[in-house]
């Protein structure tokens, strides 16, 4: 009888165990079932998914708060070797707001450097202790070895992180939309940061980079707007594209002796960088380096730069830019939309200004060049309405200066020309001279004579266009060709002295050149009659347009046709005598459009009949 007693004092301590063990079971279950509950509130999305996996290649991550890719699938039959961003789809590629976790096997070999880049407030990377190519260390993904800092989680939420010493590169995107550091510490082991490591880490405002690092890629720094200060590398090599661009708050910078090779466009849109250092014996700026930097004020080239790069000053703030001797090429857009400059001294050095070089720099009222031979892209000066004054050494400098279209010369927004100091209104083309080039003096409103040399065998295209207070022009007896619109717009052009007709006739497209002459002069006597030797066969465009003095023209038969306007407005004519017969010229006439229009009656008399017109 004393057995079931024995018995009983067994059973009483295993009861209680029992209660206390399904006790806290049961309030694990409640926990764990609320805390479900709430992420599925939250969510509507599973605890814990395992992603799509095709071929061995991850092609969808999910939406689970924790992800774990198993080693293998299909029946255990193919290994999950790869994360391919890649080989994703679009929708697999759009920003997650869910995921905290993912938890990497140990059969992961290798992971494409985006492959974490949409999930935003992911707190831990977790890898297997079996995998042979890459560890986790408090939710950070490294190599194996500990060398490459592979991805620091968007969401984690420290403030503050060192890297640990031996790592040796921080990764392409490794720091990528954190934006809860404030400071990173980087160790004297790490030689080289790779593109956007710190892209768009929000917090950031203080960086030194020890001497260490020799190389830093595209878009590492980029956007990061909280980022004031910056050390860097006193053996930097090289920074890509980007580097430091839109950090907005940065103010001053110094740029390494070291470092030889630039990524374009490294300070575009820093809005309140104001000062900037360049390594010593830098030969070129790169392309849109300093763009938009609207606090840069004033800068000075150094000494041994070659080339400004294309937009390199785009839309900064420039009240004063001092450029070098030395300097050969100002690209293009180099200093478009520096709304604030003031004046431009280009140095004799500068052989080529690239076109919409100084493009709508509306505040640009004084321009210098201490040299000439400089060949000036399309519209450089486009928008620079302001100009005041253009100072030129020498006419022989202005006439080496080429000027591709309208809007490369700054004469054409109603400047003042000097040449060695003196105001110019009446040019004397130098002995030797044989060619005005195009665009020369277009626009020079306050040109009012101009004397050319015999030996000049070329006016090119709008050379003279809309200078508006020429008088009157004598052209040498070697000229050869007038361009195009040479003397467009010219209505103070009333004399024009040519050595005969012929020479007239004889001029390489003669037909559109002038037009409102009052008065022609030929070999030194004015007339007021025509007569267009035998053998001519056409009548140029414009050829004789506006030319009021004429009164009587002879035709000989042999023309064929009359060009566009070629005898338009010629108000005094009263009589054209033609050299064949009345059908012969309305033959002319028939394929000669607006050879006649705006001008007056006259008679043209054949030799068979008259017409009235």
């Amino acid at each position: 009888m004393k057995y079931p007693n024995k018995i009983d004092e067994y059973r009483r301590p295993l009861k209680i165990f029992a209660a206390i063990f399904l006790s806290v079971a049961l309030v694990l279950l409640i926990v764990g079932a609320v805390k479900f509950l709430k992420r599925k509130e939250v969510d509507n999305r599973d605890d814990i998914s395992a992603p799509v996996v095709t071929n061995g290649v991850v092609t969808d991550w999910g939406n689970a708060i924790d992800i774990v890719i198993k080693n293998r699938y299909i029946g255990g039959k193919v290994k999950t070797t790869k994360i391919d961003i890649s080989k994703m789809s679009y929708t697999a590629r759009q920003p997650n707001p869910y995921t905290e976790t993912v938890k990497l096997p140990a059969s992961i070999e290798e992971i494409a450097e985006d492959s974490f880049d949409f999930f935003l407030v992911l707190k831990s990377i977790k890898v297997s202790i079996f995998n042979k190519h890459f560890k986790s260390v408090d939710g950070i993904l490294y190599s194996k070895d500990g060398k490459t800092l592979i991805r620091y989680p968007t969401g984690k939420e420290e403030e503050s992180f060192t890297i640990p010493d031996g790592v040796e590169t921080i990764a392409y995107n490794a720091f990528y939309r954190n934006s809860n550091l404030k400071s990173v510490k980087i160790p004297n082991s790490v030689t080289a940061i790779a593109g956007g490591a710190f892209r768009e880490c929000t917090s950031l405002d203080n960086v030194v980079i020890p001497d260490s690092v020799t190389s830093i890629g595209d878009y590492a720094f980029s956007k990061c707007e909280g980022l004031k200060n910056i050390t860097l590398s006193n053996n930097l090599e090289s920074v890509g594209a980007q580097v430091f661009s839109n950090c907005i708050a940065l103010k001053s910078i110094i740029l390494p002796d070291s470092l030889k090779n630039f990524g374009a466009e490294l300070f575009l849109g820093c809005w309140e960088l104001s000062d900037v250092a360049l390594p010593n014996g830098i030969e070129e700026i790169p392309e849109g380096m300093l763009s938009c930097c609207n606090s840069l004020t004033s800068f000075v080239v150094p000494s041994s730069v070659k080339r400004i790069g294309i937009a390199a000053f785009d839309g900064a703030g420039l009240v004063e830019i001092t450029l070098n001797e030395g300097l050969e090429k100002i690209e293009w857009r180099a200093f478009e939309e520096c709304k604030q400059l003031k004046e431009i001294i280009i140095p004799q050095s500068v052989k080529l200004i690239d076109g919409e070089a100084f493009q709508e720099c509306p505040a640009l009222e004084k321009v210098t060049f201490l040299g000439g031979d400089i060949h000036f892209g399309g519209g450089v000066f486009d928008g620079c309405t302001r100009i005041k004054s253009v100072y030129a050494q020498s006419i022989e400098d202005w006439l080496s200066m080429n000027f591709e279209n309208r809007g490369a010369n700054p004469l054409e927004f109603g400047a003042k020309l000097y040449l060695g100091g003196e105001f110019v209104t009446e040019i004397e083309i130098p002995k030797g001279a044989k060619v005005i080039g195009a665009y020369q003096f277009l626009g020079y409103s306050y040109l009012e004579s101009v004397k050319l040399p015999d030996g000049v065998e070329e006016i090119s295209n709008s050379a003279f266009e809309n200078c508006k207070k020429i008088k009157e022009i004598a052209l040498p007896s070697n000229l050869m060709l007038i361009g195009n619109a040479a003397f467009n717009g010219c209505p103070s052009l009333e004399n024009l002295y040519i050595p005969s007709l012929d020479f007239y006739l004889n001029l390489d497209g003669y037909g559109s050149i002038m037009s409102n002459v009052k008065n022609l002069y030929i070999d030194g006597e004015r007339v007021s009659e025509i007569i267009f030797p035998e053998g001519i066969e056409r009548i140029n465009d414009f050829a004789f347009c506006n030319w009021s003095f004429l009164e009587s023209i002879y035709i000989p038969s042999t023309v064929e046709n009359i060009g566009y306007g070629g005898l338009a407005g010629c108000n005094s004519l009263s009589e054209i005598r033609f050299g064949g017969t009345v059908e012969e010229w309305e033959q002319i006439v028939k394929w000669s459009s607006y050879w006649k229009d705006s001008s007056d009656k006259y008679t043209v008399i054949c030799v068979d009949g008259e017409i009235e017109y």
